[in-house]
Order: structure tokens, then C-alpha cells, then sequence
């Protein structure tokens, strides 16, 4: 026995049945059934804000609140009629209830308190001034259990009387919790310290001053897990400005750089969080008759910020803010005074380094205070609280969630199935095999890099085998446009460059550049228009030596305007094949043609021109890629409302197209196609011409007898308004597609993709660069199969950048373990409501039911 699906007797996983697709759904997706019958992927709905929660308590003051992510439940915190207590609450989809209040430290007067979560310990952290003990700043842990919470013995910080409490947050990187106040009396510093959990007690390094006094306001802070530093902010009515300090942890001590002024008064509400798809931190503040935002960027021990957004014209108190990962927006919550003080929120969303916000919203009607918002990631929601100011007063919370239809999960997808398609799931009870229950991998990046100038456009890249270095051509907008090559080394995940050199002392603008490896001739050929000779199609070809690349001489390979160039290696038959589009005047036909080379040398040469297509070809849809398993090469084009894939097989010197199929009749554009071996399959990606332009995949197999091209149905990537550069490649070490975009509202991204058959299954995207869409343009990747990385080069704002990505493989399933659906609709060994089932090997789940 070998494993443990031969325990099943046979035919056990087969409890499939077919359903109707509601949407486009790939192999291995978790579903649900829908009361039409119908079945839907698992995923997010759009937010929707919830009833307002039994009370928590009458009469509340100094409330706080913070999300522990090891037991899945909100903690509150707040002084009830002098004594400081707790509240745990369970949220349910767009509800949440609360367990009764238990006291943190029933002999004081918890005043201006802070709350955190210690991941590392596991352990809630409460942090206020202690009235009833010389207003000493001070903590309690506590431990949540259930739906109730136990609390250690109360710890002093420092035996200096705070005035305005103590805030603190989480270090996750050095696993502390870091704590600030303002002291009272004396300078009137602000301080900061760096508190270590263990167990139910707290211990705290050397008291460190943030601002000297005197400062008469307020402290607050956050964390930037990006950069692993903390952020004090400082409200100073004495200097009349809000600053901020960016602190670095080191042991059980921080140390900060110099302050940055925020807004030049003393804001005197402050909410701050950090949004973890653009890399930023969001802070919002009250300022003179208005409320205002800004977006923060941190570079070593300072920051820098954006230009302020006004998101409420009116007088504002009591301001929270947490970002909501599921939308990637930052929700506001605040006191109205324009709007006889209803407790409001607000969504933003940050671009580049502003941020916009969307209409308000009412979760509480008049007279509020109280606010205190945070984020729940489990379940795709943010908790606000408020205050009523009416007889009893009462502390309410509310939930605005994206709510997941992932409880209604009913089974998983054996076949890719295109919408209102008819197609097999797997229901509970059966047993699913498939590599798309594998978890999509994960993507970081090593420190960025810059190949040249601020110039580098159209760039497109190869990787030569022999020498171990990447070749990188690219048109020089900062060099009259010049054809231009630099050579880059790979160490680690660092990617150093030698100095650039030019290949055509004319413009090769147009976009049409590219590059191709010869290993037979140890060898790299570069393509390109060569506007200084008419815009004839012309390759060079280019020899590595340690950091640097010499060229023979130019060869026109066609003496047609040329554009849309796009090469591949044939190695069957050891030839170059090149596509392009003839846009010579007057007609500007932009028909297709193909012509292979044939590499000797330092040169090459080329056999005659044929047309593989007489209409008028969208040029940007272009894409050409060898397939090593048919010895053939696939094209993928479109015309007018036609999309083609064929292949192309070459004999001496001559291509031949094969059959056309005509696979989609929505226009495609901006296409790439890259080759896997593992699946003997070709995947490109593309977007559409529609409004949101979303971006999709699909998969393409050419036939080696018959050299027909079957294309699968295609597969969503992101949904977000893509631009005209893309890029696409494959990692073989992780298993992994690597995709390359930038889009309005979400600058230059990369998401992951894993292949199984005929489907691809796309994690979410990881920013890379968030310097802006019109900003961060011309991506292009390539994989180092000798050091098993992906490269991803593109030109951002201030320069042009490359950094090489540290893929983590996708993790087979363990024999054994079970698997629970997430609310994204994955399948992973975190514990959720939703039961999967139990991996019988490294690729198949016995579903529970």
C-alpha cells in the first residue's frame, strides 16, 4: 500500500457530478451550489456594513480595541465607571456579539489606553495610565480564551507620572511590543520603550526620548512590517506641529531618526495604519475645521509624504483607521461634528503616495464618541466602535465585512469550465486529485538594482546558458533613443550590471525590441525596427564576455517598416524565428510575416520572407514562443474581432504556418507566452479591449504530428484596468508562472500562477513597485535556470530597476493532514469553519462528508 487512498474501496472518488457553471471557474476550485443550481467560485462579496451589536457596556470612556490572530476574536478594552476592563468578541459574518467585561486592573483608573496583539506570544497587550497609581504608564496580559480573557498582574512602565496615557504597538520582526507616551511634568518628553511578553508578565528595555518637551498633546504609533520600523507620531501645541519619528528596534532598546513634520499644527486626533499591498502607511488627522490624510513612505530612519486629502470638510474628533487587506482599502472611522456628531467612516485607497476616499457613510447616529477601529484579516472585515451620547450611553460595535460565501461549500472543480459551461465537481465525500489543490506559491524580492539610465524603454531580456548572465536590450530615451544592451550577474538575490553598450547608434523606438539566445552558437540575437535606415526589420548579434557584450554587424533581415518584432530559438532546428507586422507606406497594412536566421558567428543571415496573414494584425497582441516538446513554435495574434494560435514549423530556411485557430473573438492585446517542459504546454497571457481590461491566461498545446493548437479555456489573473506593458515568465525551480503587470491603482505587480492540465490557477498580487502606473512601465522577465531564479526588470519613476525574486515552491499536500477551505476560496492546513478534508497523497483530498 502506498498510500492511503488504496484503503477506498473502488470507485469511492467518484461522487462527481456535473453543474453549470455560474462564472468561469478553473480546475481545482472550491465552490458552492447556488439555489439556481448553479455552482460559484469561493470568494469575497463586496463589503457591506452590519447592525450594530448588543451593548458592550453603558457609559464607557477611553476605549481601545485589537484583533488576536491566534484565537480569531476582537478584544476591546475601555474604563467602566473608573475600573479598566476587557471584552472579547466573536464575529460572524457581518454581526459580532461580546463576552462579559472582565477587569484588567480592578484598583485603577485605566486612562488613554492602547492595545496590541503579540503574535510571538500569543498574548494581548493593554497599555494606559494607571490614575489610581500617580498616573504611572502601565501594562496588563492578557490571555483569551474562548469568548471570556484572563489578565496577569499589572506592570508599571516607568515611575514617572504620563499625561496622556500609552500607546503602543507590534514589532513583528523583533517579536516586541513597542510602547509610547508623553510624560507629565518635568520636560514633558515623549517617550518610547520596548516591552518583551512572557507568559502573563511584561518586561521593558531603557526609556528612550522620541521629542523633548515641553509637548502638551499627544502620542500615537504604528508598524511597517515592509521596512521593520515603527513610526511615533508626536502632536506638539507647544511648537504648534504633528511630527513623525521612524524608530528602529534593536534587542530590548529603539532608536530613532530625525523628525519629519507631518502637518504644521497639532493635530489633536490622530489615526494611523499601514496598508500592506502598496508598502505605505496611511495617517489621519482633525486639523482646523476639517480632517485631512496623508500617505507616508519610510526610507532607512526617515519618512517622506504625499500631498494631504481632505476626507471630511467639517470639524472631526475621534479619528481610527485600519486597512482592510481583502480590498486593499483603508477604512476611516470618525466623529462628525458637521453632521450633528454621527459616527462615520469613510473607505480610501491609496495610489502612489496619495490617497482618495469614497462618499461617507453613517454606522451610529448622533452625539458620539468612543471611536476605535481594527481589522479582523480572518474574516475580511474591520470592527467599529462608537459611543451614543444618549441615556445609558452605550458602547456598540459594528462590522463592515466582505463577507465569504466559503461556508456553503458544497465541493472542488475537476476541470476548468468556462461560464454557463457544463463541467465536473467533485462533491463531499469524493475524492479530488488535482495539482491545483496545491497552495499558489509565494513571492519576495531581493534588493532592487539599476541596469542604466532613467531612459530604458521597450526592455525585453534572455538569459545565455553559457556565460550565466542576463542579457538586457532596451531602447535609451536618455541616449537619443539608442539601441542599448547591459549584461547583469546574479548573486543571491542581488542582481549586479555591467556598463551599457550600445548597439544601434539610431532610434529603435516603436517598441519593437527583442532578444534571443542561440546556446548551439553561444550566442545572443538581438531584433529590432532601425528607424535610422527606413525602420527596416534588423538583428545583431551580440557575444558575453565577463560583464560586458561586443556585436558583429547589423543585418537587415527585412527591408519592411517593421513593427511588433517578437524572436524565438527553434533548437530542433537550431534557427531564430522572427514575427513581425509590415507597416510600410502608403498602405500601412500591418499584415503578418515570419523569417528565420541562422546564426555563424558574430553574424547571421536570414532565407526569405513569408506572409503568415493578410489582414491587418493588432500588433500588441503579438506573441511568439517555442514549444521544445513539438518541436514547433507557437504564434498567438489577433485581427480585428479574431484571436489566432497556430504554430510555425520551420524546414532549412523556411517557416510554415499551420492550421489557425480562431480561439476567442473578443480582441486580445498586449500578449506573453512562455513554454512549461514539466507539462509540454505553452501558457500566454493577455488582457482584453474591454473597459476594465482584465487579465487573463490561457493554455495552449500544439499537436507534434499535426501541429494543430488546441486552446484551453482561459483563466482570470486580476480584474484590475491593466496598461500596455506586461511580462511572463516561468520558474522552474518553484513550480511557478510568474506574471509581471502594471495597472491603474495597483503600479508594477507580480502574481503567481500554477499550472494543472489545461488550467491555471493565479494567487493575488504582490506589489513590487507602487512609484505609479504612468510611472513604472516596461517589464520584462526571464528565468536563471543555473541559479533558479526569475528577474523582473521595468523603468519606475526616478530610474530604471531590476531586482530578482525568491520564489517559495508551491508545498505538495502532507499525507494525513487536513485541509480547510479559506474565505478566498484556497485550500490550506489553517484551521477555518470549512473542513476540506484529509490529503491522501501529495495532490488528492478524500473531501469531507
Amino acid at each position: 500500500m502506498s498510500n492511503l487512498s488504496e484503503l477506498l474501496p473502488a470507485g469511492a472518488g467518484a461522487k462527481s457530478a456535473d453543474f453549470v457553471a455560474s462564472g468561469t471557474l478553473s480546475s481545482g476550485q472550491t465552490v458552492i451550489l447556488k439555489t439556481n443550481g448553479q455552482v460559484e467560485a469561493i470568494g469575497n462579496a463586496a463589503p457591506t456594513l452590519g447592525a450594530a451589536s448588543a451593548t458592550i457596556v453603558n457609559l464607557p470612556t477611553r476605549v481601545a480595541s485589537t484583533y488576536d490572530t491566534a484565537n480569531d476574536k476582537v478584544v476591546v478594552f475601555y474604563m467602566d465607571g473608573g475600573v479598566g476592563k476587557a471584552a472579547v468578541g466573536t464575529i460572524s459574518g457581518t454581526t459580532i456579539t461580546f463576552g462579559t467585561g472582565v477587569n484588567f486592573n480592578s484598583t485603577s483608573q485605566a486612562d488613554y489606553m492602547g492595545a496590541s496583539f503579540d503574535v510571538n506570544a500569543g498574548k494581548v497587550l493593554v497599555t494606559y495610565k494607571n490614575s489610581s497609581n500617580s498616573s504611572y504608564p502601565t501594562a496588563s496580559v492578557g490571555t483569551v480564551s474562548g469568548t471570556s480573557i484572563s489578565f496577569g498582574s499589572a506592570t508599571v512602565i516607568t515611575s514617572t507620572a504620563t499625561g496622556r496615557g500609552a500607546q503602543c504597538c507590534y514589532d513583528s520582526t523583533s517579536q516586541k511590543n513597542v510602547i509610547t507616551y508623553r510624560e507629565n511634568g518635568g520636560s514633558y518628553n515623549s517617550k518610547a520603550i520596548v516591552g518583551t511578553i512572557s507568559g502573563t508578565g511584561i518586561s521593558f528595555g531603557s526609556l528612550v526620548t522620541v521629542e523633548a518637551g515641553p509637548n502638551f498633546e499627544d502620542t500615537w504609533c504604528v508598524y511597517d512590517p515592509d521596512q521593520n520600523k515603527t513610526v511615533v507620531i508626536v502632536t506638539n501645541n507647544n511648537n504648534n506641529d504633528t511630527t513623525c519619528y521612524v524608530g528602529t528596534v534593536s534587542g530590548t532598546s529603539i532608536s530613532f531618526g530625525s523628525g519629519v513634520e507631518l502637518q504644521s499644527f497639532a493635530a489633536t486626533y490622530v489615526g494611523a495604519t499601514y496598508d500592506t499591498t502598496a508598502n505605505k502607511t496611511v495617517f489621519c488627522y482633525a486639523k482646523s475645521g476639517a480632517a485631512g490624510a496623508r500617505v507616508g513612505t519610510i526610507s532607512g530612519t526617515s519618512i517622506s509624504f504625499g500631498t494631504e486629502t481632505t476626507f471630511n470638510s467639517s470639524g472631526t474628533k475621534h479619528i481610527s483607521a485600519s486597512y482592510m487587506p481583502s480590498t486593499n482599502t483603508t477604512v476611516v472611522a470618525y466623529v462628525d461634528d458637521g453632521n450633528s456628531e454621527t459616527a462615520t467612516y469613510k473607505i480610501g485607497t491609496v495610489s502612489g503616495t496619495g490617497i482618495s476616499f469614497g462618499s461617507a457613510a453613517t454606522y451610529n447616529t448622533t452625539n458620539n464618541q468612543s471611536i476605535t477601529t481594527v481589522s479582523a484579516p480572518d474574516f475580511n472585515a474591520v470592527m467599529m466602535t462608537s459611543r451614543t451620547f444618549s441615556s445609558p450611553y452605550p458602547l456598540v460595535a459594528n462590522i463592515y465585512s466582505a463577507a465569504s460565501n466559503f461556508t456553503d461549500f458544497i465541493g472542488i472543480t475537476d476541470q476548468a469550465i468556462a461560464d454557463t459551461a457544463t463541467g465536473a465537481v467533485i462533491v463531499q465525500g469524493g475524492v479530488i486529485t488535482n495539482t491545483g489543490l496545491i497552495p499558489v506559491a509565494a513571492v519576495s524580492f531581493g534588493t532592487a538594482s539599476s541596469p542604466a539610465s532613467q531612459g530604458m524603454y521597450n526592455t525585453r531580456m534572455a538569459y545565455d546558458s553559457t556565460s550565466n548572465k542576463i542579457v538586457l536590450a532596451y531602447e535609451d530615451q536618455s541616449n537619443s533613443n539608442y539601441g542599448t544592451a547591459v549584461i547583469g550577474t546574479i548573486s543571491g538575490t542581488t542582481i549586479s550590471w555591467g556598463t551599457p553598450v550600445v548597439f544601434n547608434s539610431a532610434s529603435t523606438a516603436d517598441g519593437s525590441i527583442d532578444v534571443v539566445y542561440d546556446p548551439d552558437q553561444n550566442k545572443s540575437v538581438i531584433v529590432y525596427r532601425d528607424i535610422g535606415n527606413s525602420g527596416y526589420g534588423t538583428a545583431i548579434v551580440g557575444t558575453v564576455s565577463g560583464t560586458t557584450i561586443s556585436f558583429g554587424s547589423e543585418v537587415v533581415f527585412s527591408t519592411r517598416s517593421s513593427y511588433y518584432i517578437n524572436a524565438t530559438y527553434d533548437a530542433a532546428q537550431d534557427k531564430v524565428l522572427i514575427v513581425f507586422a509590415d507597416g510600410t507606406a502608403p498602405s500601412y497594412a500591418y499584415t503578418g510575416y515570419m523569417v528565420v536566421g541562422t546564426v555563424s558567428g558574430s553574424s547571421i543571415s536570414f532565407g526569405s520572407e513569408v506572409q503568415f496573414e493578410s489582414s491587418t494584425i493588432s500588433g500588441t497582441a503579438l506573441a511568439l514562443q517555442y514549444d521544445a516538446s513539438a518541436s514547433k513554435s507557437l504564434i498567438v495574434y489577433a485581427v480585428s474581432s479574431a484571436n489566432y494560435a497556430a504554430s510555425i514549423t520551420i524546414s532549412g530556411t523556411t517557416p510554415s504556418i499551420g492550421t489557425k485557430n480562431n480561439w476567442a473573438s473578443t480582441s486580445a492585446r498586449n500578449t506573453e507566452a512562455v513554454y512549461i517542459a514539466s507539462s509540454s504546454k505553452c501558457v500566454f497571457a493577455y488582457s482584453t479591449t474591454a473597459t476594465d481590461a482584465p487579465s487573463f491566461s490561457a493554455v495552449a498545446t500544439i499537436d507534434s504530428g499535426t501541429g494543430n493548437v488546441t486552446v484551453a479555456a482561459s483563466s482570470s489573473i486580476v480584474s484590475a484596468t491593466a496598461q500596455n506593458e506586461r511580462g511572463l515568465a516561468y520558474d522552474i525551480g518553484a513550480g511557478s508562472l510568474v506574471y509581471v503587470y502594471n495597472a491603474t491603482n495597483n503600479y508594477m505587480s507580480v502574481v503567481l500562477g500554477s499550472i494543472s492540465g489545461d488550467s491555471v490557477t493565479w494567487g493575488e498580487p504582490t506589489v513590487l513597485d507602487s512609484s505609479g502606473y504612468a510611472n513604472a512601465n516596461f517589464p520584462a522577465t526571464v528565468y536563471n535556470s543555473t541559479e533558479e531564479k526569475t528577474v523582473i526588470a521595468y523603468r519606475n519613476a526616478t530610474d530604471s530597476q531590476s531586482v530578482v525574486t525568491n520564489i517559495t515552491a508551491n508545498t505538495p499536500l502532507t499525507i494525513g493532514s487536513d485541509y480547510y477551505v479559506q474565505a478566498d476560496g484556497t485550500i490550506s492546513a489553517t484551521v477555518s469553519s470549512v473542513p476540506a478534508g484529509r490529503a491522501l497523497s501529495s495532490t488528492s483530498i478524500l473531501l469531507e462528508g
